[in-house]
């Protein structure tokens, strides 16, 4: 790509020069932007050093979010979650990050249509802990990235993969074929499908045993996804 030689145009307002860096700041990236849900970070065939845990979070009167945290060989951290598009009419359900009614933080990589209230479960896979810095300075964190003392943390096994590594591969997988579903968010009383729904698929479908523990009370978990 050719780029000009000509001087970049710095622009002046009621004779104040304003700075490039000033009208352009670098503020990282939002929760949508990091969302990789549309181009997996697959793991190499050489990676199997993994390691993986399923994590809970309390949502309310005791019942928990899963989500689930995978340290690749180089140190990178990636987080596998999912909520739903939307934030509904009022309350907090597994998965929200934000109590507006209106859309999630997480965006909507596959133009799922609002189905409900609830929108789309959306699925998340992407970096984990802080992402950049907003507008105002205040941290901008993953979906699941500001949790300072999870209510269990579950080391996971390889399940039926050959290795962490690969059982991160299945379950992005799934998690991707999830998202592309534009199932609908569900927690009425006719059925619940979630984002513990989500996550306990994709162990499910990767060959791992339940590792929820009993104590954990996580609506959605284990429900039909279909």
């Amino acid at each position: 790509m050719l780029r000009s030689n000509r001087p970049e145009r710095i622009p002046v307002i009621a004779g104040f020069i304003l700075s490039v860096a000033f009208l352009r700041p670098a503020f990282g990236a939002s929760i949508a932007e990091s969302n990789q849900i549309t181009n997996l970070p697959m793991f190499g065939a050489a990676a199997t050093t993994c390691t993986a845990t399923l994590q809970f979070k309390p949502v309310r009167a005791r019942q928990q979010h899963a989500y689930i945290i995978v340290k690749g060989p180089d140190g990178k951290v990636i987080e596998l979650r999912a909520g739903p598009a939307k934030g509904g009419p009022s309350g907090t359900v597994p998965g929200q990050i934000s109590p507006s009614a209106g859309d999630q933080p997480t965006g909507n990589p596959f133009n799922c249509a609002a189905i409900n209230e609830w929108g789309a479960i959306i699925t998340y896979i992407g970096p984990h802990g802080p992402l950049g810095t907003d507008v105002t300075g205040s941290t901008i964190y993953s979906p699941d990235g500001n949790v300072a003392t999870p209510t269990a943390t579950v080391p996971l096994n390889k399940g039926a993969q050959a290795d962490i590594c690969k059982l991160a591969n299945c379950m992005m997988t799934v998690l991707q074929a999830a998202g592309r579903s534009c199932k609908a968010y569900m927690n009425g009383s006719v059925r619940i499908r979630n984002s513990n729904t989500a996550i306990s698929m994709s162990l499910s479908a990767c060959g791992v045993d339940d590792p929820r523990p009993t104590s954990i009370s996580a609506p959605g978990w284990g429900e039909v996804w279909e």
